[in-house]
């Protein structure tokens, strides 16, 4: 079948992409507005000394940031990072694409003279191509910032070296792998920005290079099929050019290759088929039949953004940070119901307690885990009792921090889940943050079985809502009542 994607709707996709080789790479044009000068040089120089080379290292979310940085822009400078956005949003799959199209649609509203999203390439945001990770989504600003570096730097080319490198998609690569980034951001973290490298090369020629953007997935497929090709290229991906024929004749043409369960077993020593595609195939009428927006997503994200109010007030240090911390947990029935001790605790401690919602809270780099940690070590033993019910707590109130990555977390719901799966869980005795982190790698996998499954999962959220529904099924449909979604989830249980 080749190496592009091939299922419904991908067609959009290398369409845009194709359209933005042409306004972008053989022309100063626009992907929005055909025929106006967007990517030019001197657009893309003043983009860069505003975002490139002026990067903002506070822990504040993406957006926020980058409307800061572009504040008092020409309206030309608008629309080029939202198409940059734009063609950044193209190659993954894991994302809903009205969240995709609303990020790019904000960018363009800051501007004094907004542009709209043409409806042809807003319908190229859906279905995407490929999982390429949560590394590739925590790192955007270093993915969308490589497109403008990799564009600035092409533009520096003579028109006939540019005919041949669109012409050459080897040599093309041999561009792009060889851009040394001059701006600031890029040179403080050269590896955020690979995995962008690698769908650049993809969606440029998608029928000459794999639809991988894991430099370390290409080099296990190679590690693992290298023996079956008489002379190996040393190029990792014409490797897997003379790979790819060797594997068909195996196990049959098939889209998305490499990620059939059967090929997966032979490359990725961590990955067990069977007992993913039994989870996979359990969440699938889930996934169907429920409205999870309503049901599961929205209560979820409703407590996210109450528990978002109370973080600012502990690190402000406002007089109602208590009252706001208790208010951002209502209607999370498990801890109302079972850690009434920690409101007490609360009263009784309010320093203390203060002092570990800002270990939990902290606007610092730390890792989730981390964070975790230091929560449960500032957290005395007697409040809460058990390990999994402190984790859990912890887990309620770092979704303060963005609940689309950092998902409550129950302990008998996962340990059931790593038995169905296979999934090597926490060691006996490993700490909450330990359990924690665990979580959060399991359902990363589940979003990437799935997708190799056509079952395209939006956020980490939304996978532990599945898993939810998976581990902990409803009662069965009442007689004459034919629709799943109302017998599911009448109340937000969602952590009993």
């Amino acid at each position: 079948m080749g190496t592009r994607i091939m299922r419904e709707g991908t067609d959009r996709v290398y369409g845009a992409a194709q359209k933005w080789v042409d306004a972008v790479l053989c022309a100063d044009s626009s992907l929005f507005t055909p025929g106006h000068e967007v990517w030019a040089p001197d657009c893309l120089g003043e983009l860069r000394a505003r975002y490139l080379d002026n990067p903002d290292r506070s822990q504040r979310d993406f957006m926020a940031k980058l409307q800061d940085q572009l504040a008092g822009s020409p309206p030309a400078v608008y629309q080029l990072l939202a198409e940059a956005l734009f063609f950044h949003h193209l190659i993954t799959s894991t994302q809903n694409p009205a969240r995709k199209w609303n990020r790019i649609e904000m960018v363009l509203q800051w501007s004094p003279t907004p542009v709209p999203i043409p409806d042809s390439l807003g319908l190229a945001l859906s279905p995407g191509l490929v999982h390429p990770g949560q590394y590739f989504h925590r790192k955007r600003p270093f993915q969308v910032g490589f497109i403008i570096e990799f564009v600035e730097q092409w533009k520096n080319l003579r028109s006939a070296q540019q005919e041949h490198l669109l012409g050459d998609p080897w040599a093309f690569k041999a561009f792009n792998m060889g851009i040394q980034p001059v701006s600031r951001m890029l040179r403080e973290e050269p590896s955020s920005y690979r995995a962008q490298r690698e769908a650049l090369n993809h969606l440029t020629f998608p029928d000459t290079f794999e639809a991988i953007v894991s430099v370390a997935h290409k080099q296990l497929i190679a590690k693992a099929f290298s023996k079956r090709v008489p002379t190996p290229a040393q190029d990792l991906d014409r490797l897997l050019q003379q790979i790819r024929p060797e594997v068909e004749t195996l196990y049959g043409a098939g889209d998305h290759l490499f990620y059939q369960p059967a090929v997966r077993d032979e490359w990725d020593p961590n990955y067990q088929a069977s007992g993913w595609r039994a989870l996979v195939d359990a969440a699938r009428p889930y996934h169907a039949a429920l409205d999870l927006e309503i049901h599961q997503l929205s209560p979820k994200r409703e407590t996210g953004r109450r528990l978002s109010q109370a973080r600012q007030a502990v690190l402000a240090g406002a007089d109602k940070w208590a009252e706001l911390v208790v208010q951002g947990c209502h209607d999370t029935h498990w801890v109302e119901h079972e850690a009434r001790e920690f409101w007490q605790w609360l009263e009784a401690d309010p320093q203390t307690a203060l002092n570990a919602l800002r270990s939990l809270w902290t606007a610092d780099p730390v890792s989730p885990a981390e964070r975790v940690q230091a929560f449960l070590g500032l957290l005395p033993p007697s409040v809460l009792g058990g390990p999994g019910r402190r984790t859990a707590l912890a887990s309620i109130l770092l979704m303060g921090l963005d609940a689309e990555q950092y998902p409550p977390y129950r302990w008998t719901l996962m340990e059931r889940a790593y038995d169905r799966t296979g999934y090597d869980g926490p060691e006996e005795g490993a700490s909450g943050a330990n359990h924690y982190d665990c979580m959060l790698q399991f359902l990363d996998r589940f979003i990437q079985v799935a997708y190799q499954q056509n079952l395209p999962l939006a956020s980490r959220l939304e996978a532990q809502s599945l898993v939810w529904l998976v581990e902990n099924p409803p009662p069965p449909p009442k007689p004459g009542v034919n629709e799943l979604a109302e017998e599911l989830l009448c109340e937000p249980s969602w952590l009993h």
